[in-house]
C-alpha cells in the first residue's frame, strides 16, 4: 500500500489519465486531417472495400502491408473523427498494456511501484508525440511487450501470435522476434511462422485474388524501392545515417548499410544465445533481447523516422532506472542520462519548430550512447536481477 501511495506513481497516473482526456478532446474537435496519419490508414481500408488501389504512386500516404487495410475496415466505416480516437484509444492501450505486462512479470527486473512509475514516466514523452498524431508505433511496441511477457509466462501461442501481428503492422519486430526464436526454437519457431504466414494469406479470403495480389506487388515495390537518402537532409530516416553524414560527412551506400543491418543483426542474435548457454537469468535476458532489437530497429532499421524512437523508449526507460537503483560505474550513468537527455531534446525542439535541429540526428546519436550502455553491461551468468 505504501508503494501505491508514492507521489511518483500518483504522478505517472495522473500524467497518462490526463493524456488520454486531453488527446480525447482534441482529436474530436480538430480537423481530422490535421496533424494525423489515421486519414491515410481510413482511406486505404475504404479502397481495400472498394477493390481500388490502396497504394498511391510515389508511396505518398498508406505504406503498410494490404493485410493493415482489412484490419482497419471497422473503424473505416465511421467518420475519420470518431475512427480516428478509437485508433489511438487502440494504440494507448496496446503501449500500456505491454508495459504493465512486463511489470507484471518482472523483465528486465523486479522493481518497487515507484521505479515502474518512472518507467512510465521516462516512455511519455515519445508516447504522446505518436500518440497525438496516429503512428502506429504504440501499437507496435505494446504488441512486442506483450509478447516478451508471454515468452516469460510460457504462453507461447500468445506470445507468437502477438510476434506475427507486429511483423505484418511494421516489418522490423521481425528482429525481435527472430532473436526470440534463436533462444526458444522448438517452442516459437512453428508457431510464429503459422500465424505470419496465416496473416498474409487472411486477405485473399477478403478480396479477390488478382486484386490481392497486385497490392502486395505494389507493397514489395514500395518496401525494396524506397531511398530517401537521396532526397535533402531534413526528409532522410533518422538513422546511424544522418549523424555518420552530418557530423562525419560519410556516405552509407544502400548496400552497405543493408550489410551493416544484417551483421548487427545477426551479432545480437548470436550474443542474446551465447548469453543463454552461459546460464542468463530468462527475465534478464529478454530484457537484453528487447534492448538490442529496438536499438536496431531504431538505429539500423529500414524506415526510421523520428517518432520511430517510440521503439527504443521502453529499453531506455528501464536502463534509467537500473543506473539509479542499483551501482553502475558513474560513466555509463552519464552516458544513459545523456541518451535520455537527447531523446527528451527532440520534443522540447518541436515547441520552437525545430526541425533544423532533427536534421542534426539527436535521437540517432541518444540510441548510439544506449547502445554504448548496453555495451557495458556483463551481468547474466547464472546472475539473478
Amino acid at each position: 500500500m505504501k508503494d501505491r501511495a508514492d507521489p511518483l506513481v500518483s504522478i505517472a497516473a495522473g500524467l497518462w489519465i490526463a493524456l488520454a482526456v486531453v488527446l480525447s478532446i482534441v482529436v474530436v474537435a480538430r480537423n481530422p486531417h490535421r496533424q494525423s496519419v489515421y486519414p491515410a490508414f481510413s482511406t486505404a481500408a475504404r479502397a481495400w472495400r472498394a477493390g481500388e488501389t490502396i497504394y498511391q504512386p510515389g508511396g505518398q500516404g498508406y505504406r503498410y502491408a494490404p493485410v493493415v487495410a482489412p484490419g482497419l475496415v471497422p473503424l473505416s466505416l465511421l467518420p475519420d473523427r470518431v475512427g480516428g480516437l478509437l485508433w489511438r484509444w487502440i494504440n494507448g492501450i496496446a503501449l500500456v498494456g505491454g508495459l504493465w505486462a512486463c511489470r507484471r512479470v518482472g523483465v528486465p527486473r523486479v522493481w518497487t511501484a515507484p521505479g515502474w512509475a518512472a518507467v512510465f514516466l521516462l516512455v511519455f514523452p515519445d508516447a504522446v508525440a505518436n500518440l497525438n498524431n496516429g503512428q502506429p508505433n504504440a501499437l507496435v511496441l505494446g504488441l512486442m511487450l506483450l509478447a516478451v511477457a508471454a515468452v516469460d509466462r510460457e504462453r507461447w501461442q500468445v506470445a507468437s501470435a502477438c510476434l506475427a501481428a507486429a511483423t505484418l503492422l511494421k516489418v522490423y519486430p521481425a528482429a525481435l522476434a527472430g532473436v526470440l526464436i534463436v533462444l526458444y526454437p522448438r517452442q516459437l519457431g512453428w508457431r510464429y511462422a503459422l500465424w505470419l504466414a496465416a496473416g498474409l494469406a487472411a486477405p485473399l479470403g477478403l478480396q479477390r485474388f488478382d486484386y490481392v495480389r497486385e497490392q502486395y506487388r505494389l507493397w514489395f515495390e514500395y518496401v525494396w524501392g524506397e531511398n530517401r537518402q537521396i532526397a535533402a537532409l531534413d526528409h532522410w530516416y533518422r538513422d546511424i545515417r544522418l549523424p555518420l553524414k552530418v557530423w562525419f560527412d560519410v556516405d552509407l551506400s544502400q548496400r552497405v548499410y543493408r550489410g551493416i543491418e544484417a551483421v548487427a543483426g545477426v551479432a545480437i542474435a548470436v550474443g542474446c544465445w551465447w548469453m543463454k548457454r552461459r546460464g542468463a537469468e530468462r527475465r534478464w535476458l529478454l530484457g537484453l533481447a528487447v534492448g538490442w532489437t529496438t536499438w536496431w530497429m531504431t538505429l539500423l532499421g529500414p524506415a526510421t523516422e523520428t517518432v520511430t524512437y517510440l521503439i527504443l523508449a521502453p529499453a531506455l526507460a528501464w536502463a534509467m532506472v537500473e543506473s539509479f537503483t542499483r551501482p553502475v560505474a558513474p560513466w555509463r550513468r552519464v552516458v544513459i542520462v545523456a541518451a535520455f537527455s537527447l531523446m527528451l531534446s527532440v520534443h522540447v525542439s518541436g515547441w520552437f519548430g525545430g526541425r533544423a535541429y532533427l536534421t542534426l540526428g539527436p535521437s540517432a546519436l541518444a540510441a548510439m550512447l544506449y547502445g554504448v550502455w548496453m555495451g557495458g553491461e556483463r551481468r547474466g551468468n547464472g546472475c539473478k536481477l
